[in-house]
């Protein structure tokens, strides 16, 4: 078995830096642990907002989890989806050493 890459540690990594570079607050944030500790999967409320507004910031996600989640070969180290009444309306995913572009805006 592969050491972890997802930890409490950068869980909570992820949040503040979500939290200090977006308008997302904490408690709009979720997250499952996939894949034996070696992906995860964030869910962001974006009710409470104007999903027109938010392309940049949906990058900004993106980007701070590529850059913050390490990657693996052949697999992803990382989901996003943003969700209204939800429903998904926009998704990224990365951290596929092999495609590093792979699921990027």
């Amino acid at each position: 078995m592969s050491s972890p890459i997802i930890t409490p540690e950068l869980i909570e990594k992820i949040f503040k830096l979500i939290e200090a570079e977006t308008s997302f607050p904490r408690n709009s944030i979720w997250y499952e642990i996939q894949d034996d500790f070696q992906c995860i999967l964030i869910l962001i409320s974006i009710d409470e907002f104007d999903e027109e507004d938010l392309n940049p910031a949906f990058r900004l996600v993106a980007d701070i989890l590529n850059r913050t989640v390490p990657g693996r070969d052949d697999d992803l180290s990382w989901l996003v989806a943003f969700m209204k009444n939800d429903k998904r309306i926009e998704a990224y995913f990365g951290g596929n050493l092999s495609a590093p572009k792979m699921g990027l805006p």
